[in-house]
């Protein structure tokens, strides 16, 4: 699934008659993310990610979400007496959202739909690198709390990707409501 693509349906439900009608909510937000890398045979890598948010609640229950991400820094570990050092480079998902109010102010949020991750591994001292992408069915779940008219504080966990290697993504941060 392309970005255009990714982008032209969430621009689409963030223009939607419900959202217009005023039965949905337009929003953006951004997290920080602190990830856990964890292969078979490796010890876990704990490298973090800026995470922005586009996403629209259609319904009370319901709504989709875009998440991006990218690499602000990178974790080590010692593999046979060399350095491996793990940049996860972006990632990009898109979610259908199912929320639950549990009061006027705080929600809990399940997400489901699918992600790609691009990440690299570098040894330096042999001067070697290799990049690699994973993708498929990724999912979450997380607390969104009212603070204002439009300003929500909001917690996730969510699994990236989990294709032989798994990519968690632990986060916190800031929403805004654009109407």
């Amino acid at each position: 699934m392309s970005r255009k693509t990714i982008s032209a349906v969430l621009l689409a439900a963030a223009s939607s008659p419900a959202v217009a009608a005023g039965y949905g909510t337009a929003y953006g937000a951004v997290d920080y993310s602190y990830l856990t890398y964890d292969e078979d045979g490796f010890d876990d890598l704990h490298p973090s990610a800026v995470r922005l948010r586009l996403g629209a609640d259609l319904h009370r229950y319901f709504g989709i979400e875009l998440q991006g991400a990218f690499g602000v820094a990178d974790d080590s570990l010692d593999y046979m007496g060399y350095e491996v050092e793990l940049d996860v480079d972006s990632y990009l998902g898109v979610y259908g959202k199912g929320m639950l109010p549990v009061t006027d102010r705080f929600s809990l949020y399940g997400l489901a739909g699918y992600a790609s991750t691009k990440a690299k591994a570098k040894i330096p001292e042999l001067d070697v690198s290799e990049s690699d992408t994973g993708s498929g069915f990724s999912y979450g779940g997380g607390l969104d709390f009212k603070l204002g008219e439009r300003l929500h504080l909001t917690a996730d966990v969510m699994q990236i990707v989990d294709d032989g290697a798994s990519l968690m993504s632990y986060n916190g941060g800031v929403r805004y409501d654009f109407d």
